[in-house]
């Protein structure tokens, strides 16, 4: 038995083979998609389907999306690009969020999580509309005003 929640994902249409073989079976929402990219819809994801994510990531899968909370986690946003995934915490409009500490002070982990998930969520988005990743990236560190 394990934990289950929705998954949802978007991926570059070039990688379902690789996001077929980390994930082991298709759960392709054909009528969903686009030019570039397909979506993937899961209602049963064991614990969002972590290990499998990671493992397309390693394979150079480009993908971004968003899960569910299950009994022993809350919802996440992630996205991948360049063999790796960035996650952080969301809520449930698929935002990523920040704890505030008990003394009132954004819990720094969290910060760094949400500007590296927004950060690779940039390249990726532009790597599936067939945009350049780089400049799509330093767009949006400039708007978070970081280098």
């Amino acid at each position: 038995m394990g934990d289950r929640c929705h998954l949802w994902m978007r991926v570059r249409r070039e990688d379902k083979c690789k996001i077929e073989a980390a994930f082991g079976y298709e759960c392709w929402a054909e009528d969903i998609a686009e030019e570039n990219a397909l979506v993937w819809e899961d209602d049963q994801a064991n614990y969002g389907s972590h290990e499998a994510r990671h493992k397309a990531a390693s394979m150079g899968a480009v993908f971004e999306g968003f899960h569910g909370g299950g009994g022993e986690y809350g919802p996440y946003v992630f996205a991948a690009a360049g063999e790796r995934m960035e996650e952080a915490e969301c809520d449930w409009n698929q935002r990523p969020i920040v704890s505030i500490d008990y003394d009132g002070t954004p819990v720094q982990g969290h910060v760094d999580a949400a500007r590296r998930y927004l950060l690779k969520d940039a390249e990726t988005s532009a790597l599936i509309k067939g945009e350049d990743p780089v400049e799509a990236r330093n767009k949006k560190a400039k708007e978070m005003e970081i280098e």
